[in-house]
């Protein structure tokens, strides 16, 4: 199985800046990206 690719600075502000505009919960959605990109975590969102 190959190793998924990494996500670049600016994918991941990208990815923050999209989840704040469209997501019910942006303040928790935008908490838990991080996490999960840091920490290699799956979250249930």
């Amino acid at each position: 199985m190959s190793q998924a690719t990494t996500l670049t600075s600016a994918q991941i502000k990208h990815l923050l800046r999209v989840t704040d505009g469209v997501s019910r919960h942006p303040v928790r959605e935008c908490l838990i990206l991080p996490l999960e990109i840091t920490c290699g975590m799956r979250g249930l969102s």
